[in-house]
C-alpha cells in the first residue's frame, strides 16, 4: 500500500474498554517478532480470553499462523527472481561476469496456512469494515502467488466499498481518515503488482472489477484500456482512451496513450495531433518525449 496509517493513542483520553484493548495490543506487539513463537501464542490466548470479540485478536491469530507456517530455503539460479525480490548477485572472480543469483524462496506449511486463512476469514466475516484484515489476507495471497484467490478477496473488498461508502476501520477499530483515497490508492497498487505478473489476465480481471464498481473513475478506466493495448488489442484500446479523453480532456497520460496508439496503428497525422497537445505539459519528461515523437514522425521514421 502507498499509505501507512500510524495509529497514535492518547491513553488518558481513552475509555476503559479502549484502554484495555490498547494495552493488549501493546503486549502483542512486544512479542510479535520474538524468535520464540510460544511467547506470542501465550499472549494471544490470554488476549482472546480477555477480549473474545476483538477484531485484533483475529489479526493476531492470522499473524501467528503465518509466522510459524512460512519458512525459507535458499535458491541458486542463473536468472534473478522473476518477482523482483532481493537477491545476491554472484560473479565469476576471473571474468567478473554474472555467474548466478542467490535468494530466499518462501515455503508454506499447508495445514498451518489453512489455519491462518480460517482465522482471517472468520475475522473478515465478523468485521467486514476492518480493511486491515482484508488487506492482510490479500498481501499473503499475493506473496504466495495465489492470484485467483487474491482476486476473489479483492472483489469482496470492492463490493464492500460500495456498501460502506469507503467508511473503513483499521487496527484497534480506528476509523481510516479519507477511506476513499486509501481504497483507490490501494487498488491502484494492487493493479500495478498484477500488471507485473506475466499473465495479464489477473490485472485485466481486477481492472474490470474496478470499472464495473466505479465506472466514472478515470484511473480505473485507463487501467482497463491500458490492458487492452498491452494485449495488442490496439483498436479497442484506442476507442476506450478516446472515450476517457472526452470525459477528462486534460489528462496527459490519456493523451499520451492516444498518441502512441495512433502511431502504432499507422495514423501519423492523428498521432502528431495528440503529441502536440503534450508540448505544453508542465512535465518536462513528457514534453521532451512528445517533441521527440513528433520529430520522428516528421522525419518519416
Amino acid at each position: 500500500m502507498k499509505r501507512l496509517l500510524l495509529l497514535i493513542f492518547a491513553s488518558l483520553a481513552l475509555p476503559f474498554g479502549a484502554l484495555a484493548q490498547h494495552q493488549w495490543y501493546d503486549k502483542y506487539q512486544q512479542v510479535l517478532n520474538d524468535s520464540d513463537a510460544n511467547k506470542l501464542l501465550q499472549v494471544i490466548e490470554a488476549w482472546q480470553k480477555a477480549e473474545p470479540e476483538s477484531a485484533d485478536v483475529y489479526a493476531a491469530w492470522f499473524n501467528y499462523y503465518y509466522k510459524i507456517g512460512v519458512s525459507s530455503v535458499l535458491s541458486l539460479t542463473t536468472e534473478p527472481p522473476a518477482d523482483g525480490s532481493e537477491s545476491l548477485m554472484l560473479r565469476n572472480d576471473t571474468t567478473q561476469e554474472t555467474a548466478g543469483y542467490l535468494y530466499a524462496v518462501p515455503t508454506y506449511n499447508d495445514s498451518l496456512m489453512n489455519l491462518c486463512f480460517q482465522k482471517i476469514d472468520a475475522g473478515i466475516r465478523k468485521f467486514p469494515d476492518r480493511l486491515d484484515l482484508a488487506f492482510g489476507k490479500i498481501h499473503v495471497l499475493m506473496q504466495m502467488k495465489d492470484y485467483e484467490a487474491a482476486l476473489k478477496a479483492l472483489d469482496a473488498v470492492i463490493r464492500r466499498s460500495a456498501d460502506n461508502h469507503n467508511a473503513w476501520l483499521w487496527t484497534l477499530d480506528k476509523p481510516v481518515d479519507d477511506g476513499s483515497a486509501m481504497f483507490f490508492d490501494s487498488m491502484q497498487d494492487y493493479f500495478n503488482r498484477l500488471w507485473k505478473v506475466q499473465d495479464l489476465s489477473y490485472a485485466e480481471q481486477l481492472a474490470h472489477m474496478l470499472v464495473a464498481a466505479y465506472p466514472s473513475n478515470i484511473v480505473f478506466r485507463s487501467n482497463f484500456a491500458g490492458i487492452k493495448g498491452a494485449k495488442g488489442e490496439n483498436e479497442e484500446a484506442l476507442k476506450l482512451f478516446l472515450d476517457i479523453h472526452r470525459d477528462a480532456p486534460k489528462d496527459e497520460i490519456v493523451i499520451g496513450n492516444i498518441a502512441h496508439l495512433y502511431l502504432v496503428l499507422g495514423d501519423k497525422k492523428q498521432a502528431k495531433k495528440y503529441y502536440q497537445l503534450l508540448l505544453k505539459s508542465e512535465d518536462e519528461t513528457m514534453k521532451e518525449e512528445a517533441a521527440s515523437a513528433i520529430k520522428q514522425i516528421e522525419n518519416g521514421e
